[in-house]
């Protein structure tokens, strides 16, 4: 089984309410993925996870501590 998250826009229009409230990342169990499928799945979401270079909050931060220490 492998869980998926449904994320909701958070507006509407603002003449009808919506039928039921939406939680932002609701999750939903689907066990229609195959096991192959689903570690495919999970290999190529670790492989679209790109490691950039720090934000400048980051950057900051180690250089404060850095004149800190």
């Amino acid at each position: 089984m492998r869980a998926i998250t449904r994320l909701y826009p958070l507006h509407h229009q603002p003449d009808e309410q919506p039928a039921e409230p939406k939680r932002i990342g609701e999750t939903v169990f689907d066990s229609s993925l195959h096991p192959a499928d689903s570690a495919q799945l999970t290999a190529l979401h670790r492989l679209g996870k790109h490691s950039g270079a720090p934000s400048w909050r980051a950057r900051l931060s180690a250089l404060w501590r850095r004149l800190c220490a």
